[in-house]
């Protein structure tokens, strides 16, 4: 089976089975799957929203999804067939300014762009101060999750 590494501000689809992994801090994954094509994709997003100044990148949730979405669909999948998972979103960097974390913010946008699509989300591990390491099969769309003593941001 092959082995794949995702970087933070990248994304990737799948159409074999791949065992996709990760470390997440603040940062959020969000993993896509269309069960009757067996096509999944994940990204790792650093931040919520770009500034002005940005690019339409996959650093930032906005675009992340966005972009995930349509590359899947690329392979064949059915933006209403897809469900998602989301992983990540730790307060693994002191906060000295009052508010949500970056990863509560991280969060809250994935959340919001799937809702707003109407993408069922059938499994969230986030929030909490530990970084995890995930590993997506995408084939059965299953994760296997362990958290990590040392933090990432």
């Amino acid at each position: 089976m092959k082995q794949f590494y995702l970087y933070p501000g990248q994304l990737s689809v799948f159409k074999e089975e791949t065992v996709v992994s990760t470390l997440l801090g603040s940062c959020v994954a969000v993993a896509l799957y269309d069960e009757t094509t067996k096509v999944a994709g994940l990204n790792h997003f650093l931040l919520p929203e770009p500034t002005p100044f940005d690019s339409l990148s996959p650093r930032y949730g906005t675009y992340a999804i966005a972009q995930l979405i349509k590359e899947l669909e690329g392979l064949g999948a059915n933006t209403h067939r897809l469900k998602a998972k989301i992983y990540g979103g730790a307060n693994v960097i002191n906060n000295v300014l009052s508010g949500p974390s970056i990863g509560e913010l991280n969060i809250k946008k994935a959340e919001k762009i799937l809702n707003h699509l109407r993408i069922p989300i059938v499994e969230k591990n986030v929030g909490g101060n530990k970084a995890r390491t995930i590993k997506l099969n995408t084939y059965t769309f299953e994760v296997v999750l362990r958290f990590n003593d040392k933090n990432a941001a």
